[in-house]
């Protein structure tokens, strides 16, 4: 029975298809492995350029933001420059109108009391002296000569106003008003500061020429008939009858003047008996001196 069982060892011949599919898996798996190496790496340079650009990007956006901040701030600072420079301008400009506004009550005021002034009793006081009559003439070339009229105090508030319209429609932003438009409002500064100066001294000279009606001694001679505006009348038709005459020339003060006395001329022998009489005299009044050498003798 033992003879009967028999096992065979001997090896199967290997086959040839079955190397080829290893190697071929072999080839497959390197070349996936590869790939994958490949994938890997791209991957891992695209990660590298992607947060290289992204750090780009992050320092890019940093800048912009910083140079956004530093023109924020730049715009800002012009801005609050600009407001003080405009707000000085604007309490120029409201000075001006409120001065102005000043002028014109006090040019209504000081008008209101020269037209009393020609027909009531202080004007008709003022009319009977000379001297007051003279100051009220001046007064009244100061309000007709150097007070502006009351249209051309508007004209300059009204200008004042489109000046300061201007500067609100610029508020919040970085405008600062020009050399041109600086000189405007100083001139009507000045121009408002010097008529506010002639009104307040055309107020102070009319308080001062009706209290010096109050400081004359009147004559008692009845009621004063004749009003200022007569007078002042009368003083402008003198001065025109003046003005009308030839000027005086020293020639017409000359032949105006009486001539000097002139003696007529005297004889020859008068003059003769005239001149030896001086001598004779003289010679008495004063002898010649004795000669020192006959008298020793």
């Amino acid at each position: 029975m033992e003879n009967n069982l028999h096992f065979s060892f001997t090896p199967k011949p290997k086959r040839r298809g079955s190397s080829m599919r290893t190697l071929a898996v072999i080839f497959l798996a390197l070349v996936l492995l590869s790939i994958a190496a490949l994938w890997g790496t791209w991957k891992l340079i695209r990660s590298s350029d992607a947060k290289f650009q992204s750090a780009a990007l992050v320092e890019e956006r940093r800048d912009a933001q910083a140079e956004l901040d530093r023109k924020r701030a730049e715009s800002e600072a012009a801005i609050t420059v600009a407001k003080v420079r405009q707000n000085e301008v604007l309490r120029t400009i409201r000075k001006t109108t409120t001065c102005l506004s000043n002028v014109i009550t006090g040019c209504d005021v000081a008008a209101g009391e020269l037209t009393a002034l020609r027909a009531n009793d202080t004007g008709r006081i003022i009319a009977r002296f000379q001297d007051l009559v003279v100051q009220a003439a001046r007064l009244y070339k100061m309000q007709t000569e150097e007070v502006a009229s009351k249209e051309e105090l508007i004209k300059r508030i009204e200008d004042a106003r489109r000046f300061e319209f201007q500067l609100m429609d610029q508020a919040g932003t970085p405008y600062i008003p020009s050399e041109e438009f600086l000189e405007s409002v100083d001139s009507a500064l000045s121009f408002a500061f010097a008529q506010k100066g002639i009104v307040d001294s055309l107020t102070l000279y009319i308080a001062t020429l009706k209290r010096e009606t109050r400081v004359k001694v009147l004559p008692n001679d009845g009621y004063y008939a004749l009003t200022l505006d007569d007078a002042l009348a009368q003083r402008e038709n003198a001065e025109a009858l003046a003005r009308l005459q030839p000027p005086v020339t020293l020639a017409d003060v000359a032949r105006s003047m009486p001539l000097p006395y002139v003696p007529p001329p005297m004889k020859p022998q008068f003059n003769y008996y005239i001149s030896q009489h001086r001598v004779n005299r003289f010679e008495n009044n004063y002898p010649k001196p004795q000669n020192t050498s006959e008298s020793t003798r």
